[in-house]
């Protein structure tokens, strides 16, 4: 007998740690290498919700690093990871979304000299999918949906660029019963920098 579905919100909390003794901390030649004791600590909540109509799971944690003996920055880097889909209107519209976000420092592989202690890539990513869907008999089914992707990127020491990613798309699909088909139309963007890219259909 399988389990019965868990409804409701719920959450779970976790730690992990790592301890690491190095004699070269500042990633640098021989002859400058500097030792260091390495503790990486990262705390994590984990949150569901399972519902009639809807559905999330995500996760937070921060990525905390400290140099004992202070031969790097310590710092703290925080990640972010939320999936979400809504039953707006019973079996017709439903709405996906998602949001990630990440923190990442290049100290911990580049040589100190090499490295600034400010030099941090951030990347957040949101997505917005609303759709359509339904079935014309027991066969054949039908979908209309509007994807949409934006992703923004920062870095202390060289500035990047931000995008949006976007593709409209309406299909009709016919189960094999013993011959199938598909039919769908589609349409992608791309925008950088405020730069519209070619369109592909």
């Amino acid at each position: 007998m399988s389990a019965a579905r868990r409804v409701g919100w719920w959450s779970e909390t976790n730690i992990t740690t790592q301890a690491t003794l190095t004699n070269n901390a500042n990633y640098g030649e021989s002859n400058l290498r500097e030792g260091d004791l390495i503790i990486e600590l990262t705390p994590g909540w984990n949150f569901h919700r399972e519902g009639a109509r809807l559905r999330v799971n995500g996760s937070v944690s921060l990525d905390m690093i400290g140099y004992i003996n202070g031969v790097q920055t310590s710092r703290i880097l925080p990640q972010a990871d939320v999936l979400a889909t809504l039953e707006a209107i019973e079996n017709l519209f439903f709405i996906d979304t998602s949001i990630l976000a990440n923190s990442r420092s290049s100290i911990r592989f580049c040589r100190a000299e090499f490295s600034s202690t400010n030099n941090q890539y951030t990347y957040a990513q949101a997505r917005l999918r609303p759709y359509l869907s339904g079935n014309f008999g027991r066969n054949t089914t039908w979908l209309i949906s509007s994807d949409n992707s934006y992703t923004w990127t920062t870095q202390t020491d060289n500035p990047l660029g931000n995008a949006y990613y976007g593709r409209q798309l309406a299909e009709i699909a016919r189960t094999p019963t013993p011959w199938g088909l598909t039919l769908r139309v589609s349409s992608d963007v791309t925008r950088i920098d405020n730069q519209l890219q070619p369109t592909r259909r």
